[in-house]
């Protein structure tokens, strides 16, 4: 008869978690899942509540899979935005268990439609990225952190042609036709509150925060003695860490606006954005209005999709035209990636041509 190996001591952990000397098991599904010693049993009891919680075989189909995910997604907008994406995939993969699907399938046919997409043209690799991203959130609603083909693909370099700067006295026009308050003043009623997307979109101007960096700033990261502000890690494109950065003096006096405002912490971006919406369309009403005067009118000189992101772009620009150093905008615009940056580089350029021949024009005109 022969004979078997003796099974290792063990030592129970927690439920369906023991130690041995080798190492560290979770059961689940009369399964086992290795891990080395010393790993911290807090980590060991979420992976198994993990693995408790995904499919046994994982046999879902990608399509099923989508249709679970988005119905976790708030109806509107966008749920037909993922919707949308998320259909180019499963045209491809639908029929196929989620978990058959490696990445190198997906970067292969990621590869295919940066050539040609379903409708004969081919896709952007921002768009693919938004993609990516997508089918990422379609695994990790289904199967948490056990299975995700899709995290193990990287997202595409996106190159930035548009500047999408906005000249300083547009941005003056728009900001100084929204109202300091929420509402107009009424002497019979209560004070309304003060108009806080106006100072947001004031500190985006002289500060070049982002929406989603902004909404993370709480007063004790202000210091407004050595005027710095702590930004929180940003995790949009490769991510960056945490940093401490100077502020200007014009941004030092739109945050200490802000606090006395009481508009620090989270807000809604889209409620924001809307904002600065209906503030453009003032903005280029009263421009019409006022070029219709003239015998040669000047059409309204921004695009209409003009953002509250492009505030961002604009204080970019402006650095970079007032120090010419790409790496010292790179790190107060927090751009993990310095060649993110070159994307204010033309925009910068233009201007300092401009002034240049103003100079030159001055100079002449002195002779």
């Amino acid at each position: 008869m022969a004979r078997t190996r003796p099974r290792p001591k063990r030592t129970r952990l927690a439920t369906g978690i023991y130690a041995d000397k080798h190492g560290i098991g979770i059961i689940v599904r009369g399964k086992e899942h290795r891990y080395p010693l010393g790993t911290p049993l807090e980590q060991l009891i979420r992976k198994r509540r993990d693995l408790l919680d995904a499919p046994a075989a994982r046999r879902g189909t990608l399509a099923k899979d989508c249709a679970d995910h988005l119905l976790t997604v708030p109806d509107g907008r966008a749920r037909n935005e993922q919707k949308a994406m998320l259909d180019h995939w499963i045209d491809v993969f639908g029929p196929r268990a989620s978990g058959s699907i490696e990445p190198k399938e997906i970067r292969a046919q990621r590869a295919a439609w940066l050539t040609k997409g379903p409708n004969g043209e081919p896709f952007s690799p921002k768009h693919l990225n938004n993609m990516l991203h997508a089918l990422r959130a379609v695994y990790k609603t289904n199967y948490g952190q056990t299975l995700n083909p899709a995290a193990d693909v990287d997202v595409l370099p996106v190159t930035y042609h548009d500047a999408r700067a906005i000249p300083d006295a547009l941005i003056d026009r728009i900001l100084d036709g929204m109202s300091d308050t929420a509402w107009p003043v009424n002497p019979k009623k209560k004070a309304p509150p003060a108009n806080l997307a106006k100072y947001r979109l004031r500190v985006m101007r002289e500060t070049g925060l982002a929406q989603a960096m902004l909404k993370r700033v709480e007063l004790h990261h202000l210091n407004f003695r050595s005027r710095e502000v702590y930004v929180s890690q940003r995790i949009k494109g490769r991510g960056v860490i945490g940093a401490t950065l100077p502020l200007t003096l014009a941004g030092a006096a739109a945050f200490k606006a802000l606090v006395k405002a009481g508009g620090l912490g989270p807000f809604s971006t889209r409620s924001l954005a809307y904002a600065w919406r209906r503030a453009v369309n003032r903005a280029r009403d009263a421009w019409t209005a006022q070029e219709a005067t003239k015998a040669r009118p000047k059409p309204w000189p921004l695009s209409d999709d003009v953002r509250a992101y492009d505030l961002r772009h604009s204080f970019g620009t402006a650095v970079l035209v007032a120090t010419g150093d790409l790496e010292a905008t790179a790190t107060l615009m927090r751009h993990a990636n310095i060649n993110t940056t070159r994307r204010y580089a033309q925009a910068a350029a233009n201007i300092r041509a401009q002034q240049a021949v103003k100079a030159l024009n001055k100079a002449t005109a002195s002779k």
